[in-house]
């Protein structure tokens, strides 16, 4: 009976203790950026408005972009507006512009994470109907003894005249690569696109009269490729096609 009890004891003991070394090896690798299950914190949700004719002009020309901000979340109708024929480097344009004029900075101190984009399979050789930036930046919290993580994303869709800025807190952070666009040379989004046209995309959507593609990169998912996804109501084609050289992994 002792001896059953003692058992007992040291088992509560054993867990008790590993209980304590968790917690211990949480505390410690959290300032590193290695805890699974980080805090939340959301800063900011808005839409904007913004004239598709004029603003690729205004952030080239460095000019200030005219930005309408809208109360709640605007019901979207259906384009009215024609497809604008923007590539990756107008729309990382206008990003960068629209950057500025909601924070008040440049994202170039900033890390890209992802690139997002959209075109209809009718208007593929138009430019892409749509696309979204994530940006993100880790800083330390001296008060609070760990790193935080910034997420801001910005979704542009000018057919739809809407402007979408998102911004998140995270704490503490994982570690993350980023999507370096100049010093890796990585190919834009409409060359992926042209690339998976021509080994199979074309055929695959032949006949199919309502459906769209969505050429994707983000670090640290799929080998930092690019994932080049065809769908109308499923996935019926996806290819990964390498961001620097532009081969298809078999």
């Amino acid at each position: 009976m002792r001896k059953r009890t003692l058992k007992i004891l040291l088992g509560i003991l054993f867990i008790v203790f590993l209980c304590w070394g968790c917690r211990a090896l949480a505390n410690f690798v959290s300032p590193l950026g290695f805890e699974g299950r980080p805090d939340v914190f959301y800063k900011k949700d808005e839409y904007y408005a913004f004239n598709y004719q004029t603003i690729l002009q205004d952030a080239v020309e460095g000019k200030p972009v005219q930005l309408t901000l809208i109360p709640g979340e605007p019901e979207i109708l259906p384009s009215g507006s024609p497809v604008v024929p923007w590539k990756q480097a107008d729309y990382l344009q206008v990003a960068s512009a629209v950057f500025l004029s909601v924070w008040g900075e440049t994202p170039e101190s900033w890390k890209l994470d992802e690139i997002l984009s959209k075109t209809n399979c009718a208007g593929v050789d138009l430019g892409f109907q749509r696309m979204s930036f994530i940006f993100f930046k880790v800083e330390e919290n001296e008060e609070a003894a760990m790193y935080v993580h910034t997420q801001r994303e910005i979704f542009i869709v000018p057919e739809k005249k809407l402007i979408w800025i998102y911004e998140v807190e995270t704490s503490p952070v994982k570690s993350w690569g980023w999507v370096n666009l100049e010093a890796d040379e990585i190919l834009p989004a409409e060359e992926a696109l042209r690339i998976v046209e021509e080994n199979g995309g074309t055929a695959a959507r032949a006949g199919i009269d309502d459906c769209s593609i969505s050429p994707r990169i983000n670090a640290g998912a799929n080998d930092d490729n690019w994932l080049v996804s065809y769908f109308s109501d499923h996935n019926f084609l996806m290819l990964e096609v390498d961001e620097k050289t532009g081969e298809i992994p078999r």
